[in-house]
Formats: C-alpha cells, structure tokens, sequence
C-alpha cells in the first residue's frame, strides 16, 4: 500500500511540474502528498513558509498537500523528513547533467538514493501531469532480494494499472572461463537461460498482475537502455544494496529512458519492523 509520497523539488520557481507530476501519481494511489524544498542557509534564507501560501495540490486522498520550505543541506534534509513522514516513496527529479556528470560530480538525487532506504522515484522529463505506468520493467535478480523487488513492482503495477516485464540478466561466460569451472559441454550452459527464466517465474508466482518474463545476456547497466526501449516501457523499477549503492544504481538511472524507482533491498526489512510495531502499538481486541 502506498500512503504518503513525499516530492523534493529543486527550486520552488520551478516547482509546479514536478508538485502537479506527483499529484497524479497520488490521486492513482489514493495517497497523502508531501511537498518539501531545501533551503540553503544564506543563500535561499531561512523562509519556512511556501510563498503565496500552502495552495491547492489535489490527489487522491487530500485535496492540500503540506508544502514545507526548510534550511539545511539538501540530501540530508530529505532524508529525515522522508523518516519523519514515514514516506513510502521520496520522488525527485532527474539530475540535469549527464550521465558522466551524474557519476563524476554526483547530484542531489543521488545523494539521497545513498542516504536512505527508502524508494526513491527518479522523475524524467517530459513531466506530465497525468502519470501512465502501462508498462512497467523490473530488473530482477535471483533470490530472496528479487522476489522482495518483484512483489514491490506488482504493487504499482495493480496501482498504476500496468502490466510487468520482469527482466533477469545473465553473465556472457567465455570458453576460457568454462573450463576454468570444468563445463565442457556448450549444452549445459545453453541451458542457463532457461532455467534463470523458470527461477524467476518461480518466484513471480501468485502476483496478481499480468506480467511477462525475460532473461538477456550481459551486465544489467549495458541493457537497460536498450530494454526499456524495446518494450517501451514508462517506469523502470531496479534494486540496489546500501552497501553497494554506487556506479551500478546510479547508472541505471543516468541511463533509462524513463523514469526509475530505485528499492532498497533492506527496506524489506524496515517494512516488517513497522508492521511489527503497528501490531504492538494497537493490539488486536477480543
């Protein structure tokens, strides 16, 4: 269940898109938004208050969306108030330098994509005021973590009312390195594929979302350009580790086409500890 967006924007000149964006992402959910600017001290000054007042962002569940202007550094201002809200997602702009700008010199998006392990909605231009999530591509790996990240992706797919691409790379292997591993048999390996692609229909298994299963050859930063293109899709939704949080997150999002939401595989965690302490706070009756 997605309850509370949270939309960091840049600036609150350009502002209205990015707000309008997320509202339409809401009103799909039936969610509370939360709109948040990052002053920095002494520069945009210590104003707290959106100019002209709170206004009207209409979504699903509320028809104002709390609009709040804080000092600080970026990043981490975000971060906190993305805990203090308890949001189930921060959504924010795309970085407007390049994909080797993005990685040489960082950005605020990314900053906060390291910062915390909540999901992170990495918006693209052209910002629409209505939001299609038709097509919705997960990259998936093998194991507890993908199956985490593909009930994740079922969600806003039901949503979003789309429809699913799970997608699982495998590693090219050369002849050298087979028989390093003492498979001499091409046969075997010609297998790999198929039983990745039985793996992860395993594991997609009880979703109630249509979703379709393909598994491509090579490293998960060199496809997903062109898999996102070839099945046109309007939401790319891939994993990362806060451990290793670096080149490979961040270049799935420099290089999709469309927008990414990036999930953390450890807020799996964070999401049965909340719901652990939901059911001590307010324990059933009877």
């Amino acid at each position: 269940m997605i309850r509370r967006i949270l939309v960091a924007v840049d600036s609150m000149r350009d502002s209205r898109q990015i707000m309008h964006y997320g509202a339409g992402i809401a009103a799909a959910a039936d969610a509370e938004v939360s709109v948040l600017h990052v002053a920095k001290p002494g520069i945009d000054g210590e104003q707290r208050e959106w100019p002209g007042g709170r206004g009207t962002v209409r979504s699903g569940r509320a028809s104002r969306a709390h609009r709040l202007v804080l000092p600080g550094k970026r990043a981490e201002t975000i971060v906190k108030y993305a805990d203090d809200i308890d949001a189930d997602v921060i959504l924010m702009p795309a970085c407007k330098r390049g994909l080797f700008g993005q990685l040489l010199f960082g950005s605020t998006s990314m900053d906060v994509v390291r910062g915390t392990n909540r999901p992170v909605w990495i918006a693209k231009p052209p910002l629409e005021a209505k939001f299609h999530g038709g097509r919705i591509l997960c990259w998936v790996k093998l194991g507890a973590e993908g199956q985490s990240l593909i009930r994740y992706a079922a969600r806003w797919a039901s949503v979003l009312q789309g429809k699913l691409l799970l997608v699982h790379a495998v590693p090219l292997i050369s002849e050298a390195m087979l028989a390093s591993y003492g498979f001499e048999d091409w046969g075997e390996i010609e297998l790999m594929p198929k039983a990745a692609h039985r793996r992860v229909m395993c594991m997609a298994e009880g979703i109630d979302v249509p979703y379709e299963v393909e598994v491509v050859t090579g490293d998960v930063r060199g496809n997903v350009r062109k898999a996102a293109d070839r099945w046109r899709a309007d939401l790319v939704i891939a994993g990362r580790s806060r451990r290793g949080v670096g080149g490979k997150a961040g270049e799935i999002i420099a290089r999709s086409p469309c927008p990414v939401i990036s999930y953390c595989e450890e807020y799996r965690e964070a999401e049965r500890e909340a719901a652990r302490c939901r059911v001590l706070r307010f324990p059933r009756r009877g």
